[in-house]
């Protein structure tokens, strides 16, 4: 198994290194995953891959009488800019997003706490079915 992190503007190999408590150098590869650039974390076999920093994007269908502003406000990126309409599709990104890693008996709940959020909000940018998590499952928030 293979892991490794997409490189976003801004990011550097020191920090990426202190970010996961690494101690190996590092090095940036010359080939791409998702048109990113990236670096090996944990250098194995390419059968699977684990991608680090991955932030989707999304289709979303607008609700009725929300606006461009409603969506920032949480958090989101969205690539047109264009009045909304209800039922529009657009496409939304996080980029801002925190990468969370869970503790041990820590309830969804706490989680939404601790951010701010609702616990429907992290259900749905992590695609969970349920509020079961488990030590070590990293969200994004």
């Amino acid at each position: 198994m293979k892991e490794i992190y997409l490189l976003q503007k801004g990011d550097s190999v020191d920090k990426i290194k202190y970010e996961y408590g690494l101690s190996h150098d590092l090095k940036i590869s010359d080939k791409k995953v998702f048109d990113y650039n990236y670096v090996d974390l944990n250098q194995g076999s390419d059968d699977v891959m684990i991608v680090r920093n991955y932030l989707p994007y999304y289709e979303y269908r607008v609700k009725k009488n929300e606006t461009l502003m409603d969506l920032m406000s949480i958090g989101y990126k969205v690539e047109n800019t264009r009045d909304l309409s209800e039922g529009d599709i657009v496409i939304l990104s996080k980029p801002k997003s925190i990468r969370y890693v869970t503790k041990p008996l820590e309830k969804l709940s706490d989680i939404a706490r601790k951010f701010g959020i609702s616990e429907k909000y992290i259900m749905e940018t992590n695609n969970l079915n349920g509020d079961k998590l488990f030590v070590g499952q990293i969200l994004w928030i």
